[in-house]
């Protein structure tokens, strides 16, 4: 059981979101927070199951210096984040080895502001990283985020629409199977096959009341699960 107290944490002006290393078990108990501290941008490490924090980290660009904001962030072990941002111009990943204290330089993802990244459950192996815009592009990386290019290959145009969420089939180092979901209201859900596909292809779009999809995710004998709403008017 995690246990995270609120006085571990020094100079916390927000909390945004709580992650657990894959490596989590008995033998690893790395708990990550971002949110702001001092107007900044920052991210919190555990070693100990949320009981302690480490200072504050400010997400920083190694060559600007400048501070970027957590808009995507993806734990890849106890140490090593990826990280999303955009700085008004381009969407950028981060890297970082030592749990936050230093990044690499950003990778250029797009042009737009980044939604959602997924890690391939074999990343160990593959180095896949799927990243989805707010404007319907997906990319895809299988060099652990050293570059990316869009998926399909060949887009000229974004291949969705809206805002995407993004999983990788619990299967996908034998299948290369990618889900995506638009925030378009009836939109729906869409599969694409590394190395076969040449397009997204709808796999439910019909959703009751013009339903918008927020968020998508694969259960480890690989059921799709997907939460909808409908906007109101």
């Amino acid at each position: 059981q995690m246990c995270i107290r609120h006085s571990a944490l020094t100079n916390v002006d927000t909390i945004k979101e709580v992650k657990l290393s894959p490596q989590y078990g008995n033998a690893s108990q790395v708990v990550f927070i971002t949110g702001k501290s001092g107007g900044n941008p920052v991210i919190w490490q555990s070693t100990d199951n949320g009981q302690s924090f480490s200072p504050p980290r400010v997400t920083r660009d190694p060559i600007t210096g400048t501070t970027f904001p957590i808009d995507i962030w993806a734990v890849v072990s106890d140490d090593t984040l990826l990280v999303g941002s955009y700085d008004g111009t381009s969407g950028l990943v981060y890297r970082t080895t030592n749990g936050g204290w230093w990044y690499s330089a950003g990778v250029v993802v797009g042009n737009q502001p980044l939604a959602a990244i997924a890690l391939s459950p074999d990343y160990d192996q593959d180095g896949t990283i799927v990243v989805g815009s707010i404007n319907g592009w997906i990319y895809w990386s299988n060099d652990g985020g050293a570059s990316f290019e869009p998926l399909p290959v060949d887009a000229t145009s974004p291949p969705l629409t809206g805002s995407i969420s993004l999983a990788l089939d619990p299967q996908f180092g034998s299948n290369h199977t990618v889900y995506a979901a638009s925030d378009t209201p009836d939109k729906g859900i869409y599969r694409f096959i590394i190395d076969r596909s040449s397009e997204w292809e709808s796999i439910d779009s019909t959703l009751p009341g013009g339903g918008s999809i927020g968020q998508i995710g694969l259960a480890a004998e690989g059921t799709l699960y997907a939460v909808s709403y409908t906007h109101l008017t």
